[in-house]
C-alpha cells in the first residue's frame, strides 16, 4: 500500500480513521510530554520478561490507511509480547511502559498463503490494576510471498502499524482487539498496495 507520512496523519472522511489517529498521538504525546517536563526516567531496569501469549484472527478489513486493498486477506497468527525493560512514567493508576510484539503467522488471499513474522516496538499504557491495557507501535514484518492475485505488497520486507487494547477476563486470560497495518510505504514503488487487518485475540498472561 502506497503511503507517506505525510498520508498516514491525513484526516479520512471516515469518522473511525480521526479517532484511531488521536489515540496513537494521544499515546505517544504522554512519551514526549513527560520527557519535555523532565517526568520520564527509567523505573525499572529488570531484565526482559514474557508478558503474555496470544493467539488471534482478523474478522474484518476495513481500511483506515491508504489505499483500499484489491484482495481480501484472512489473517490467522501466534504472538508473544515481552515487558523491556523500561517504564517512561508511572502514576498512582496508570504507567506508561514499553513492550516487544514478536508474531508469526500466515495471510492468505485469493487462494494463495505466505508466512508472515513481525517484530514491533511498543509503546503500552496499562492501568495498575491490570484491567485495561492499550498500546501502539511500528515495526517491521517479513512474508514468505507478496504478491496475491491481483495485489503485489512489493516484495517481502514490509513496515508494520499496529494498535491494540486488551482487557481482563480472569486472572491469566485477557480479550483483546488489534488493528494490524502491512504496506512497504512506497520502498518498492507507487505501484504497490498493503492491507489494513482487524483482529480479535485471546491471551494467557504470565503473574
Amino acid at each position: 500500500m502506497n503511503i507517506t507520512f505525510s498520508r498516514i496523519l491525513k484526516t479520512r472522511k471516515n469518522a473511525t480513521f480521526p479517532f484511531f489517529t488521536a489515540i496513537l498521538l494521544l499515546i505517544f504525546s504522554l512519551g514526549a510530554h513527560a520527557s519535555i517536563s523532565n517526568s520520564i526516567s527509567v523505573l525499572k531496569e529488570s531484565k526482559w520478561s514474557l508478558e503474555n501469549i496470544s493467539v488471534r484472527a482478523r474478522f474484518a478489513e476495513r481500511t483506515f490507511l491508504g489505499n483500499d486493498a484489491p484482495e481480501n486477506f484472512n489473517a490467522f497468527d501466534f504472538s508473544a509480547n515481552f515487558k523491556l525493560p523500561y517504564t517512561l512514567y508511572k502514576a498512582d493508576d496508570w504507567e506508561l511502559g514499553t513492550n516487544l510484539m514478536a508474531s508469526v503467522g500466515m495471510l492468505k488471499g485469493f487462494e494463495n498463503s505466505a508466512l508472515l513474522a513481525s517484530a514491533i516496538p511498543e509503546f503500552i499504557l496499562r492501568s495498575n490494576t491490570g484491567l485495561f491495557t492499550a498500546n501502539a507501535g511500528f515495526g517491521l514484518a517479513a512474508f514468505s510471498r507478496h504478491k496475491f492475485g491481483v495485489q503485489d505488497f512489493g516484495g517481502p520486507v514490509q513496515f508494520a502499524i499496529t494498535f491494540g487494547a486488551t482487557w481482563e477476563l480472569s486472572k491469566h486470560i485477557r480479550m483483546g482487539y488489534r488493528f494490524q497495518h502491512y504496506s512497504d510505504g512506497r520502498t518498492y514503488g507507487r505501484d504497490t498496495i498493503g492491507a489494513d487487518l482487524h483482529m480479535i485475540e485471546l491471551y494467557y498472561q504470565f503473574r
